[in-house]
């Protein structure tokens, strides 16, 4: 969310997020790594009042698929394939 606030022009409309008006949305990057699921890059977006989760990576830590993509992800939980728009 943070490079595409930035590539839109809009990265200080964006930090401006938070529910309190003289807030700032930050945001820190980390990496975390272990034996089962290797290396991953994460972002912490802190924005007082808002909760703001990442399904992905508790898609990768609490379901075993054999790819996390959007299409398979989607195939498991919902029963239906994504639709490419053209």
């Amino acid at each position: 969310m943070i490079k595409r606030s930035t590539a839109l022009g809009i990265m200080e409309e964006f930090c401006k997020f938070s529910r309190y008006k003289d807030d700032l949305v930050n945001a820190k990057t980390g990496f975390t790594y272990n034996q089962q699921m290797g290396n991953h890059e994460h972002t912490e977006i802190k924005c007082k009042g808002r909760v703001m989760v990442d399904l992905i990576q508790s898609i990768r830590r609490d379901v075993k698929l054999a790819s996390y993509s959007l299409n398979n992800v989607a195939t498991h939980f919902l029963g239906l394939q994504k639709d490419d728009v053209k």
